[in-house]
């Protein structure tokens, strides 16, 4: 019994090392190695905050802040006013952004710290 759990150990751990080099040569950005940072590209801007001219009510959000992983479903921890039908809220940074859920219009800014 000892001997089939320290297997499995030591077979799991190599595996994982045999799987780094795989995740380090799909860094796009140069995440991860010393000294480099990931590049920036005028197209794809990265965004902060909602303070920019790209958060103003009735643009689109952008494209990068459509993920679920975005999207705040405790909205009243953040003192939030609870969305309207087909809504939700979207934090960039410290601020919070109400979009339309199905098209990314923007409908309001709240600002945080």
């Amino acid at each position: 019994m000892q001997r089939r759990s320290l297997f499995k150990a030591l077979l799991t751990t190599g595996a994982g090392f045999i799987a780094l080099p795989a995740l380090a040569k799909n860094d796009k950005h140069g995440k991860g190695k010393p000294g480099k940072g990931p590049k920036f590209d005028k197209d794809h801007p990265r965004y902060y905050n909602a303070r920019g001219h790209a958060f103003g009510r009735g643009k689109r959000l952008p494209g990068e802040f459509r993920g679920p992983h975005y999207v705040v479903t405790d909205y009243w921890h953040y003192h939030l006013p609870r969305p309207a039908r087909h809504q939700h809220w979207v934090q960039v940074g410290p601020d919070f952004v109400l979009v339309v859920a199905t098209t990314g219009l923007i409908v309001n800014v709240v600002l945080g710290n």
